[in-house]
């Protein structure tokens, strides 16, 4: 749906890698039976359904507790 997202994201992703690690990637955009407008959704399914991001949830209590410090404490990713 972006067809220059191949392009920017090789332009952008390769300068930061290490030596040797270029030849490991694969950018890939069409894949069979998937339209692209649910590919998100689709990987929000899976990563709801791994074991490690069961460990990742706030309840209601936390959050009251101690607020978006949770979700920090939590995060897969760092913010």
């Amino acid at each position: 749906m972006f067809p220059r997202l191949p392009d920017m994201l090789h332009d952008k992703i390769i300068p930061n890698l290490q030596e040797g690690e270029a030849e490991l990637l694969q950018i890939t955009f069409s894949i069979k039976d998937l339209d692209p407008r649910f590919l998100s959704w689709k990987g929000g399914t899976i990563l709801c359904k791994l074991e490690s991001a069961q460990e990742a949830w706030v309840s209601k209590e936390e959050w009251i507790a101690i607020g978006v410090r949770a979700l920090r404490e939590r995060a897969l990713f760092e913010w």
